[in-house]
């Protein structure tokens, strides 16, 4: 009876204890479930023919995309042509890409522009409250999905291209404007850029010519429907002084 007793008991205790397992790995699965699922802001796009979309609301027009994201582009450029910077500012050298061969493209260091800001932020404090009055191109960035009024959740993100984005961005120039011609979603990209005053795109990019004064840019319009890409380096760098236009980019995760 002793012993029909103490098999019953262990046996309780086992189920009891599975249970308990199964509870807290179905609990931490639901949390690791939740998590990933509020950690993706794009849970509610639809990619269509080139544009991704919050319900009826276009975000951005897809410029490319590789295994993890989709990189688009602003629906909008800046209105106005503007200085890179205000102020004498640093030499970024972690934010260098160098155009090594225009016409093959080939480039040099930092590609990615989506941390460019948080390297300038972190020497100076100019990028706080007072963007507008010495980093006008990144002001336009941080500001451009409230002005154009774009839900919430895609209000962050936003940043200014590398040259090597812009390349980018300027060899998918054909199915970019099909892709907004095509939705019906009006846009300055490819009218900007274009007067003999003010030509061209800035970038997020340093110069690599040791010299603070010299940004990266892209200096033709969206709308050239021929590639006269000059092979100099030099061709691609503007002092931050020179006013050029700016467009805003977004990386959407797959």
């Amino acid at each position: 009876m002793k012993k029909t007793l103490l098999l019953i008991l262990i046996f309780s205790l086992a189920v009891a204890s599975c249970s308990v397992m199964f509870n807290e790995e179905t609990a931490a699965a639901s949390a690791a479930d939740t998590a990933n699922r509020s950690s993706s802001a794009s849970d509610d796009l639809v990619y269509s023919n080139g544009v991704l979309y919050s319900g009826s609301t276009p975000i951005a027009v897809v410029a490319f995309e590789d295994e993890h994201y989709r990189y688009g582009v602003s629906l909008k450029a800046s209105d106005t042509a503007d200085v890179w910077s205000k102020g004498d500012e640093g030499y970024y050298s972690e934010i260098i890409c160098e155009v090594i061969d225009a016409e093959k493209r080939l480039f040099s260091g930092d590609i990615d522009g989506s941390d460019n800001f948080s390297v300038i932020a972190s020497y100076d404090w100019r990028t706080g409250s007072n963007l507008l009055n010495h980093y006008p191109p990144y002001y336009f960035v941080k500001n451009y999905a409230i002005n154009n009024n774009l839900p919430v959740q895609y209000r962050d993100g936003w940043y200014l291209p590398s040259i090597y984005e812009i390349f980018k961005v300027y060899d998918s120039r054909s199915a970019i404007k099909k892709a907004f011609d095509d939705a019906e979603i009006q846009t300055n990209l490819f009218d900007v850029s274009k007067s003999s005053s003010f030509n061209g795109f800035w970038s997020s990019s340093q110069s690599k010519n040791d010299n603070k004064l010299y940004m990266c840019s892209f200096p033709h319009s969206l709308s050239d429907d021929v590639d006269r890409i000059a092979n100099y380096r030099s061709y691609y760098n503007n002092k931050v002084y020179d006013k050029l236009y700016s467009f805003a980019m977004r990386k959407f995760p797959k």
